[in-house]
């Protein structure tokens, strides 16, 4: 079970991790381009707080003012680029709530991450031409804790480590392609199915 004193702990420890290419903003030039090389890792102090609620009692949370926006990267497909993304994302344990979404600008539609724990992956097989948004979200906590306890936790710091990576359909007779392949799902929206590709 985790305890104040057991969070409170994990937080410095994570203030003092020495993680190679930390930083308070990412790009999506930057991901695409260091992603080759492994994953960046984003942290901000006291990122977001918390609100303290009673069961029943007021004020009442409207979970839509919960949300805290991370990220928020436009891009755009050409219409001669036949191409989709992989992208993942691992939190720290406060954070199991990270979203990964993409937002096609023009249609309104969007797309998120399938969640596991404190990790998520989307995998867009194919993406229809047009402005797209990256989108990376998480919330507010919201618990019954006493905020006067003088042991409670006033904001929470974030860490996670993403990577993004563009996903282009090889030719089945190009060897060395297919030698150097990872069959993955695709989810291919543009036209409401889905499948397997290497």
């Amino acid at each position: 079970m985790m305890t104040i004193e057991r969070a409170k702990v994990k937080a410095n420890q994570l203030r003092e991790l020495q993680v190679p290419r930390v930083q308070r903003d990412l790009t999506l030039s930057e991901l695409l381009v260091q992603s080759s090389t492994g994953p960046m890792t984003l942290f901000r102090p006291a990122a977001f707080g918390w609100r303290h609620i009673e069961a029943g009692l007021p004020p009442y949370v409207d979970t839509a003012g919960l949300y805290v926006e991370v990220l928020r990267e436009s891009f755009e497909v050409a219409e001669d680029d036949d191409a989709g993304l992989v992208i993942e994302l691992v939190s720290n344990f406060l954070l199991s709530g990270v979203n990964l979404a993409i937002n096609n600008v023009a249609t309104g539609q969007i797309v998120e991450d399938e969640k596991r724990e404190s990790s998520g992956k989307l995998i867009v097989g194919h993406l229809v031409p047009g402005p797209y948004e990256l989108i990376v979200y998480t919330h507010e906590c919201v618990t019954n804790m006493d905020p006067s306890h003088d042991k409670a936790i006033s904001s929470f710091d974030m860490l996670f480590q993403m990577s993004t990576r563009l996903l282009r359909v090889a030719d089945r007779f190009d060897g060395a392609s297919v030698a150097a392949s990872v069959p993955v799902e695709i989810l291919d929206y543009s036209k409401g199915r889905s499948g397997q590709e290497g």
